[in-house]
């Protein structure tokens, strides 16, 4: 499913190292409904190794391209996004899916190597606002006209309210506007 940025941790010797990688976001299937990304991913991993453990911390950068929510138009967006995942080597019987923690992980020592593309996969997905915006103010598009209320006034002001709510804005205007004084 995923290209691979695998660490193989059999032949990693205890202590710190540091591991770099540059997958393109396609290998990491990394396009949304409201984000493309443009540019490659820069992964920079720094991995402790002590007896069967792993601790990895990263950071993952790269840039995309987002469609905000309101008005439709597309702004750029920068992710730097740090993320530590840990990882017990254990034998084949004791590894299961499943740890209870979305951070932990247990490794087969069959399997002496760990793909982290789906990881980082993840967190940068997680890292994507859920509504982009393209600024906090952004006026978005008229419903009647369609025109973006950031570059263009509405040119539907004025004209009669139409639809099954239309007498609703009537009966929510105040009395004195309504012409006859009744509540």
């Amino acid at each position: 499913m995923f290209s691979s940025m695998k660490i193989e941790f059999s032949a990693l010797p205890e202590g710190i190292e540091t591991l770099e990688f540059h997958p393109a976001p396609n290998d990491l299937h990394l396009e949304t409904d409201t984000c493309t990304f443009a540019g490659p991913v820069a992964v920079r991993l720094s991995v402790n190794k002590t007896l069967d453990q792993l601790v990895v911390e990263g950071l993952a950068r790269t840039h995309a391209t987002a469609t905000c929510v309101r008005c439709l138009d597309e702004f750029p967006v920068s992710l730097d996004e740090s993320f530590r995942v840990i990882a017990r080597v254990v034998p084949d019987d004791e590894a299961g899916d499943d740890t209870g923690d979305e951070n932990f992980f247990l490794l087969r020592q069959s399997e002496p190597v760990w793909d982290l593309t789906e990881i980082v996969h993840d967190f940068l997905l997680l890292a994507l606002p859920d509504n982009p915006l393209c600024r906090e103010e952004c006026a978005g598009l008229c419903a009647g006209c369609g025109r973006n209320l950031n570059r263009e006034p509405c040119v539907c002001a004025g004209k009669p309210a139409s639809g099954p709510l239309a007498q609703l804005s009537v009966l929510l205007q105040p009395s004195d506007r309504r012409g006859n004084g009744n509540p």
